[in-house]
């Protein structure tokens, strides 16, 4: 199963809990759950990453 949290910096940059963040970021300034388009844009590379990473670790169980 794949559960990820966007609260954690460290793996995508993200600081939700930063007004200034969601402001450019969020749906609006008190949103700390809805991104907007510039987030999405923001955001991908991270998720296409560990969901790259967690496909290829599937692959490796299946084939061996």
């Amino acid at each position: 199963m794949f559960i990820y949290s966007v609260y954690d910096i460290s793996i995508t940059g993200v600081n939700i809990r930063n007004s200034a963040f969601r402001a450019k970021y969020c749906m609006n300034i008190n949103d700390a759950h809805h991104f907007n388009e510039e987030e999405i844009k923001y955001v991908m590379p991270y998720f296409e990453r560990i969901l790259a990473e967690y496909y290829q670790d599937f692959l490796s169980k299946i084939v061996a």
